[in-house]
């Protein structure tokens, strides 16, 4: 949530508020939950880096767990059916490719968004580790060296 709060992409919130009542609800373990922010995050980063427009995930937000649910097996393959659902998405949803991920971590100006920023080179260095780099007090020029 860290991230999504950085990034300040509220518009995933009426998707995540089902997310989290199924937590509640224990429909859903920690695990799930973790690994549908993770991809919630992951989709919006690559999409900002991408510069894609964003007028479109307030629609595909409201709905998304309608849509993904209204097949009630769905909820066995909780994670993975929303993974489907966001990766067969085309035009205006679509998650961009790999290739143009990394093309645009080359050529664009990332660094006029100084929180997309921070949040990408902090993933570099923290990764997986168990050791966190404290970064309360860091600014992006601290972290790229």
């Amino acid at each position: 949530m860290r991230e999504l709060k950085q990034l300040r992409q509220t518009t995933c919130y009426p998707f995540l508020l089902h997310v989290f009542k199924d937590f509640q609800d224990q429909r859903i373990d920690e695990k799930t939950l973790t690994s549908v922010l993770s991809l919630i995050t992951t989709y919006l980063i690559r999409r900002w880096i991408c510069n894609v427009s964003t007028n479109s995930l307030n629609t595909l937000f409201a709905y998304l767990y309608a849509r993904v649910f209204k097949v009630a097996q769905n909820k066995e393959k909780y994670y993975e059916a929303i993974n489907k659902y966001l990766f067969s998405q085309k035009g205006k949803n679509e998650i961009p490719a790999d290739e143009v991920v990394k093309y645009a971590l080359k050529h664009s100006n990332l660094y006029q968004n100084q929180e997309l920023c921070r949040i990408l080179l902090l993933d570099v260095e923290n990764g997986d580790s168990k050791e966190k780099l404290a970064t309360q007090n860091l600014t992006i020029e601290h972290i790229m060296p």
